[in-house]
């Protein structure tokens, strides 16, 4: 970890520490560092208090999708996924959003748009389609 990261890590532990009076019965009391206004967060600054995250935004496509198809149509979730980050998208793109958005511009089609990624976005994603 670089000195600036150690800083900021320090910097952050030292807002929940003031937040919550250093002690885990205050802490689990009090609104976590994710919930401060503006959002604490150096790596996604720009999601602001009350959006979804990354992986909420993710999975609300993919219920979307089902709901929209009463299942799961995959040529139509990748539509929307599609639609859905594509130019003017303001959020945080993963590798495997970006690898999707690349394979769907060079005309491939569900299952081959799929990328070699190990992220944790795809186990996101899991409850909606157990569900269904």
């Amino acid at each position: 970890m670089e000195a600036h990261e150690q800083a900021q890590a320090l910097n952050k532990q030292g807002r929940f520490e003031e937040a919550t009076n250093g002690t885990p019965a205050a802490a689990a009391d009090s609104v976590g560092l994710e919930f401060f206004d503006p959002v604490q967060s150096s790596f996604l600054p720009m999601y602001t208090t009350g959006r979804n995250s990354p992986y909420g935004e993710q999975t609300l496509l993919l219920l979307r999708s089902l709901a929209e198809q009463a299942g799961l149509h995959c040529g139509r979730y990748a539509e929307l996924y599609g639609a859905s980050y594509s130019s003017g998208f303001d959020g945080y793109m993963n590798a495997s959003t970006v690898a999707f958005l690349r394979n769907r511009a060079r005309g491939l089609q569900p299952p081959a748009t799929g990328a070699e990624d190990q992220q944790a976005d795809c186990v996101a994603r899991l409850a909606p389609l157990i569900a269904m």
